[in-house]
């Protein structure tokens, strides 16, 4: 597990455990690494055109070298491969 697979982890049990808390009645506050995890996951199903450098494209978030995929393999990133050569 990578480090940041452990934060996505932390970040979606804290949010199910701020679901509970709420549905319990018991104000819960949820914190900024929380917030902002979710918030780079819902930014990453926007799709973003690859970007082309002298001999590779790559993912426009990460900068990994991607193939055709709809997705970048290292970040999640969601491609859009509309209009490309």
């Amino acid at each position: 597990m990578t480090k940041f697979d452990k934060i996505n982890s932390e970040a979606i049990y804290e949010l199910h455990y701020q679901e509970d808390m709420r549905a319990k009645g018991i104000p819960y506050q949820v914190s900024n690494l929380v917030i902002y995890t979710a918030i780079s996951a819902l930014e990453k199903q926007i799709p973003k055109k690859p970007r082309k450098t002298r001999t590779e494209i790559v993912c426009p978030t990460c900068a990994t070298l991607v193939g055709s995929s709809p997705y970048c393999r290292y970040c999640g990133q969601k491609l859009d491969w509309s209009d490309t050569e």
